[in-house]
């Protein structure tokens, strides 16, 4: 938790995490087997960087022993991705492939 808490104080630095953590997501769709266009693929693994910091977040500001709020948030942020994803025809495309 305290590396969650040293990017919110320094965003600037946090911020050279960014292309790592855009490759990490690219890896992440790209093992999930999720069918995504092609030309779509960033725009997704960025959309799930946003879900990922936002899931951060939530565990770091989750005390509880069983991480409810956590495992909450995820569900509503998985939920949140593929409506995002199908609203864009992002998975729709995928399957004309």
């Amino acid at each position: 938790k305290s590396l969650f808490t040293l990017a919110c104080k320094d965003p600037l630095t946090a911020s050279t995490f960014l292309p790592m953590l855009q490759e990490t997501m690219t890896r992440m769709l790209a093992l999930s087997r999720i069918p995504i266009a092609a030309d779509m693929r960033p725009y997704a693994a960025g959309l799930l960087g946003v879900f990922y910091m936002m899931m951060l977040k939530s565990w770091h500001a989750d005390d509880s022993k069983d991480l409810t709020q956590t495992m909450a948030a995820i569900d509503r942020g998985l939920g949140y991705f593929e409506r995002v994803l199908r609203s864009v025809d992002v998975l729709k495309a995928a399957d004309a492939e």
